[in-house]
């Protein structure tokens, strides 16, 4: 990696260290508070079941939050909500005074959405953003690509400290959420032009503009709080523009050239978005109370690095539509199995576990369950080795040799690695492969004798072939 790489992953891991810093120092607890009479008056919670836990009730009137007076907060001035807090005193309508102590661990919801998840996300991402940087070459895909993966990460973990009213954190979500997309269609604008396809859609160039009219907008709010409202609504509604655009890219994409790659991706991006469209932005939007809270939704955007990690950059060569119809058949036993298990768990603690647990309980084994299966391909391939073969032991070796190139990252590389299997198996150097632009008399996969000489087309583009 050079100076510059190392900058930008140092910067986003700075930020991501950050922002979880402040996430965990103080739990999220979301009281609505009715300051109409004068007095904060406890009228909504955002955890009811952390509420009814710790006698917490609708007329509760605060006294202090942290050892500060209610009314002084400045979230109850300017919201009329106490965002966040280790210690809360309140007092009944019969006068008796309570006092409860905050911590996350009483409050699974918040501990799992709020803290697990989006650092399990954010290592994630982290480690496929380097993963890429190492295995591909240095080159604005690849950077493009690990950008929005670091970005999409980012702007996940800091939904915590954006919610505790952390200045830094509302800015890299409010940021994060519209520029991770505008990063996306800039990659795919790039990718494109690597595919020699035309791209006939709007330069990604003035899109770069939408962040920085966010910014602007949300430094305006800092000093009119009372435009808070609109401008959410705005960056909610340049998102959900964002997210449309970029399917319609890819749909209308696909539609015209039928490329499995721009289904992949199509496949790799609408996944995960849609949900989060559809659940949280599109009701917000309307007036209407989300399907599931942001963080929840934000959940179906862990499928960003996994789904992603199968796009190569670096043109390497494997059959990705065996790959898809691999993951799609493991993908459709574990969901059935996971179903199963999930409904039996359920059942089985019907009156212990909430919606999340559930969800976490379900999206963890649907993760290993199709983990189990890849691992158990390769564990078959190397030790079963066929046992039973008619063939003795060639038809793993014709296995060994594909998947060895399988394993090519560019095309010089798998060239290489097939002259190294036909010579191991013919045991001869005898023969060339080569790159020529004229027309050949036999198509691709066609092997031709004549002039005491065997051809056999490999590959063909069209403008070139490889004999």
């Amino acid at each position: 990696m050079n100076k510059w790489t190392y900058s930008i992953f140092i910067t986003y891991l700075l930020l991501g260290i950050y922002v979880l810093v402040v996430t965990m120092r103080v739990p999220l607890i979301g009281i609505g508070v009715d300051t109409t009479s004068g007095q904060p008056v406890i009228a909504d919670f955002y955890y009811p079941d952390w509420a009814q836990q710790k006698n917490i009730e609708k007329g509760d009137i605060l006294l202090t939050i942290d050892g500060k007076l209610a009314e002084d907060v400045r979230s109850i001035q300017r919201y009329s909500i106490v965002s966040c807090a280790k210690e809360l005193t309140f007092i009944k309508p019969n006068g008796d005074v309570h006092s409860v102590s905050v911590k996350h661990k009483d409050i699974p919801e918040e501990l799992y959405l709020q803290i697990i998840f989006p650092l399990f996300y954010f290592v994630l991402s982290f480690s496929v953003a380097i993963y890429l940087r190492r295995r591909s070459k240095e080159n604005q895909l690849t950077s493009l690509l690990t950008l929005f993966l670091l970005t999409c990460s980012l702007a996940y973990i800091s939904t915590g400290a954006s919610g505790r009213g952390d200045l830094i954190g509302m800015f890299v979500i409010v940021i994060g959420i519209v520029l991770c997309l505008v990063l996306f269609i800039h990659f795919l604008q790039l990718y494109f032009h690597y595919l020699h396809l035309n791209w006939p859609y709007i330069n990604t160039k003035w899109l770069y503009l939408i962040p920085l009219f966010i910014f602007c907008c949300y430094c305006v709010v800092i000093v009119v709080p009372d435009l808070k409202t609109i401008t959410a609504l705005i960056n909610l509604g340049l998102f959900a523009v964002l997210v449309l655009y970029a399917i319609y890219i890819l749909l209308t994409s696909y539609l015209r050239t039928k490329l499995a790659k721009i289904r992949l991706i199509a496949i790799a991006f609408i996944t995960p978005f849609l949900p989060f469209l559809l659940f949280f932005v599109v009701p917000e939007i309307l007036g209407h109370d989300p399907i599931l809270n942001p963080e929840l939704a934000a959940i179906f955007l862990l499928f960003i690095p996994f789904s992603f990690i199968f796009i190569q950059l670096n043109e390497r060569l494997f059959d990705i539509e065996y790959q898809l119809s691999r993951l799609r058949y493991y993908s459709t036993l574990a969901f059935i199995s996971t179903l199963l298990l999930t409904t039996g768990i359920t059942i089985l603690f019907l009156d212990q576990l909430s919606i999340v647990k559930i969800t976490s309980v379900f999206i963890l084994a649907f993760f290993i369950i199709v983990a189990s299966f890849y691992i158990k391909e390769q564990l078959d391939f190397k030790y079963r080795k066929i046992i039973f073969s008619s063939t003795g032991n060639y038809v793993h070796n014709l296995y060994a040799a594909v998947n060895r190139m399988g394993k090519a990252k560019n095309q010089q590389e798998l060239l290489d690695r097939f002259k190294y299997e036909i010579t191991e198996k013919l045991g001869t150097t005898a023969f060339t492969i080569t790159t020529i632009t004229e027309d050949v008399p036999f198509t691709q996969g066609e092997v031709n004798t004549g002039n005491d000489t065997t051809h056999l087309l490999l590959h063909d583009t069209g403008e070139e072939k490889i004999v």
